[in-house]
């Protein structure tokens, strides 16, 4: 994108693009964002000048374009930098403006299941392009769909190895979900279970959650998924105050049998500086006590009540059945995947789940971009 004007102010450098928009830039943030000559080392391209050795009043004594696209500043320290204006754009902090893995977010209710994000999978592991295409839409959208899959155990590890690798839990690698007789969580049963992420009871829950259906046989036990975006805006909407009372006050989460035990707390919602969403942790199974300051015992109240209605409102719902050689594929920090009672008797259901971090995820776009030369600077 071409740069057409450069203002230095008095603490900021504005700049202006040819599709007439402008952003400013604060002095110390361009130099720290800058790469003069010794700020990096010549192999590693790590830094090495400490932020403490700049001097807190640097000032552009010069700034000007090179070509359309790069910015040339002089500091007052005598030393140059360049700047990319493609790069700045992107990575603006203007206020409404974002960049990464929020950015790329885009909220959906139950109308979603109209255009449900299907990729064939032989595609998406034979070709860098339509894999590309498969891992964007996860982030968009919190969830993509993968179909003519083997109906193989294993093939999770298998897909993941094409991405990058799973995270190794309490329940290994692989957590095979069907019913068991002696069931100490509600997934190995054929009853009804409500929208909630997985391994909320973690300190750092997995980012992202592939669930591969091999057997459906039993009647019942559609999926259901809820977009944790869309409700938490929902409610800051509705009442900041209940919204800021779960981004407080930290929840225990628990989950544990014979050989386990793992428990963590944090509060159902993470927001960013200016509000805006950044993950949720919500299993109302798995949710156990809380502690905090008495004012805010109600509004937190008020904010789960709320929260929980949203996610269980069948019109912020998607609805489908999981056919054998499926893989969903989901955002774990953001939607919330439920499953409707089956009938255990009628036939056998049985899935297999992996956990992968959104990390892993996000290193493979960039990859990906970078080999394909197909840039997206909302996943920079």
């Amino acid at each position: 994108m071409a740069i057409t004007a450069l203002q230095v102010l008095e603490r900021t450098l504005r700049v202006t693009w040819d599709d007439g928009g402008a952003e400013e830039f604060h002095h110390l943030w361009l130099r720290d964002h800058g790469v003069a000559a010794g700020d990096l080392h010549a192999d590693t391209r790590e830094r090495v000048v400490d932020f403490h050795a700049l001097q807190p009043d640097l000032r552009p004594l010069e700034a000007e374009l090179e070509g359309e696209e790069t910015i040339r500043v002089v500091w007052s320290d005598r030393r140059e930098t360049r700047h990319d204006g493609g790069w700045l754009r992107a990575h603006t902090y203007a206020p409404g403006r974002g960049t990464g893995l929020g950015s790329a977010r885009e909220p959906w209710r139950a109308e979603m299941v109209e255009h449900l994000p299907f990729f064939d999978y032989r595609e998406v592991v034979e070709s860098e392009a339509i894999q590309l295409r498969f891992l964007r839409g996860l982030v968009r959208d919190g969830f993509s769909l993968l179909t003519g899959a083997p109906s193989a155990e294993g093939e999770v590890e298998r897909l993941a190895g094409h991405l990058g690798y799973l995270r190794e839990i309490c329940f290994g690698r692989l957590r095979d979900i069907r019913v068991e007789p002696s069931a100490y969580n509600i997934a190995f049963t054929d009853d009804v279970v409500k929208p909630h992420t997985d391994l909320a009871n973690y300190a750092w829950p997995p980012g992202v959650q592939f669930l591969h259906c091999l057997v459906q046989e039993a009647s019942g036990g559609e999926t259901r998924l809820v977009d944790g975006l869309a409700a938490a805006n929902d409610l800051r909407a509705e009442d900041r105050e209940a919204f800021d009372a779960l981004t407080r006050v930290e929840v225990e989460f628990q989950i544990s049998n014979r050989d386990y035990d793992v428990r963590a707390a944090s509060p159902i919602l993470v927001a960013g500086p200016e509000g805006e969403f950044k993950m949720i942790r919500f299993s109302n199974q798995a949710r156990r006590s809380f502690v905090c300051h008495p004012d805010l015992v109600e509004p937190f109240y008020r904010g789960y009540r709320r929260l929980s209605e949203l996610l269980n409102d069948a019109g912020n719902q998607v609805h489908f059945r999981l056919a054998p050689g499926q893989i969903l594929a989901m955002d774990n920090h953001r939607v919330l995947h439920a499953r409707d009672a089956f009938n255990a008797s009628s036939g056998r259901r049985h899935l297999q789940i992996g956990s992968m971090e959104m990390d892993v995820v996000m290193s493979r776009i960039r990859l990906l971009e970078r080999k394909l030369n197909d840039r997206d600077t909302r996943t920079a």
